[in-house]
């Protein structure tokens, strides 16, 4: 969309949304636990610190995947409600009520 103060790229916000799902999966369908690396270190401080990594980057893993739900989001109601507004503008400016009926 495109008015005389400022360009909204709605084919780009979409781009981006459908991008953020190609990261959240790879996110979620990421080993989800790898504390078991844990389980064959003989060290045993190095082997609860491993075990100690996997919890926390599956707790972190979660939070981004998450984020990156609300983002998509985001950018998919953006885009949704900009084309909605040029459609209503344009169906305003034809005196039609956007359904092509005059009103």
């Amino acid at each position: 969309m495109t008015t005389d103060q400022f360009t909204v790229d709605t084919g780009l916000i979409r781009d981006t949304t459908a991008n953020l799902a190609v990261i959240k999966a790879e996110f979620d369908d990421a080993e989800q636990n790898t504390s078991s690396a844990g389980d064959v270190v003989p060290h045993e401080l190095l082997a609860r610190t491993l075990q100690e990594f996997a919890t926390g980057w599956d707790t972190r893993r979660r939070e981004f995947s998450e984020a990156i739900t609300t983002l998509n989001g985001l950018g998919t109601a953006i885009a949704d409600q900009v084309e909605q507004w040029e459609a209503d503008a344009a169906a305003a400016a034809e005196g039609t009520d956007g359904n092509g009926d005059e009103g």
